[in-house]
């Protein structure tokens, strides 16, 4: 599920329910260790500035493999509603 809306280049996902886990801990590991290789240059030698000009660039991305789609995890704006609610009603 997680490939999936990230290489169908979804840019921000809500997450309903009273507690809501499973997916957003996906997307939060994915993209600490995204972004962990990235700081890191674990990702043989690519910076952040590169990983994120695959990701910015469909025709790139559709020309290198499959799995490049996982990059644009820290990318991604996560908002659980549960929590979003609550802060507006504190502001």
């Amino acid at each position: 599920m997680v490939y999936k809306l990230l290489s169908g280049g979804i840019e921000t996902v809500v997450h309903v329910g009273p507690a809501p886990n499973l997916v957003p801990a996906t997307f939060h590991r994915l993209s600490t260790n995204i972004r962990g290789q990235m700081n890191g240059r674990g990702l043989g030698g690519l910076g952040r500035r590169a990983v994120s000009r695959f990701v910015r660039r469909p025709w790139l991305t559709r020309l290198l493999p499959s799995f490049t789609a996982l990059f644009r995890a820290p990318f991604v704006q996560q908002i659980i509603l549960e929590d979003w609610l609550l802060e507006q009603k504190v502001a």
